[in-house]
């Protein structure tokens, strides 16, 4: 459970575009992805991103910082449950905590309840077994 496979890639991308919208857009059908599914994307790019490579990943907390705040409960409910199930919580905590703590944002009650669940690892799981590579911030802004 949670390991990304190629045969659970494929699973994930049928789900997505059967649930997604579709938006006519000069001549074309443009599938769009359910809220959860972009917001899920924009914390895995930004904490991969931010502890592979310097500098990297920051611009998109202008996307998550305008969504955030529009976001259903139905929709952070289902998030939440993505972030379970792919075995990144540790992302979601890094990323969703510095909406607070730097952009000064007001958080739901469930983005709260999830940061105080979040915020101390299992003690019976490794870094490595909960994708748990560090802070990504200082390495967003080009510091070790």
């Amino acid at each position: 459970m949670g390991k990304i496979t190629s045969e659970n890639k494929k699973a994930s991308i049928e789900i997505r575009k059967s649930k997604s919208s579709t938006v006519a857009w000069n001549g074309l059908d443009i599938h769009v992805s359910p809220p959860e599914w972009i917001l899920y994307h924009l914390i895995y790019k930004i904490y991969w991103e931010g502890v592979h490579h310097y500098c990297k990943g920051a611009y998109q907390y202008a996307d998550i910082t305008r969504l955030i705040p529009v976001t259903t409960k139905s929709v952070l409910e289902r998030l939440l449950k993505l972030l379970d199930r792919y075995t990144l919580q540790v992302a979601g905590y890094y990323v969703l905590r510095r909406l607070k703590t730097n952009f000064g944002m007001i958080l739901t009650p469930e983005i709260e309840e999830f940061l105080a669940r979040t915020v101390q690892p299992p003690h019976n799981k490794e870094p490595r077994q909960l994708n748990d590579l560090g802070d990504m911030w200082p390495k967003l802004w080009g510091r070790r």
